[in-house]
């Protein structure tokens, strides 16, 4: 079934992430991932209203669910790595209810802080 899709910004961001995630290794998906992430966020920081402030936290706890699922299980960092991302995904949930920037601008340094290293 074919996914009709309304907003002409959101297939073009579709069809972009679609393209960059045939053939990426695991490594280019963490990358995008977080990408993905740090992206809904800062359109959740200028959204102006509630419906779109949901929207981009939702997609970027979706990023975060993500990168939780996909962490090797034989990466030796595996158990800190699950308790962070689900630890930034439940920061970006918290945010749906309670609208401050605070949590949202730690979520995103510690997010850029770990895109750093990769």
């Amino acid at each position: 079934m074919v996914q009709v899709i309304d907003d002409p910004a959101t297939a073009y961001r579709r069809v972009a992430l679609d393209a960059r995630v045939e053939g990426s290794d695991g490594a280019e998906l963490t990358r995008l991932c977080l990408e993905q992430a740090l992206a809904e966020i800062a359109r959740a920081r200028g959204a102006t209203d509630l419906s779109r402030r949901t929207d981009a936290l939702t997609r970027g706890a979706a990023a975060l669910l993500a990168l939780q699922e996909g962490v090797a299980p034989a990466n030796p960092l595996r158990r800190a790595l699950v308790q962070f991302y689900g630890g930034v995904r439940a920061s970006l949930l918290g945010a749906i209810r309670s609208p401050g920037d605070a949590a949202l601008a730690q979520a995103e340094r510690d997010l850029a802080e770990v895109q750093a290293l990769l």
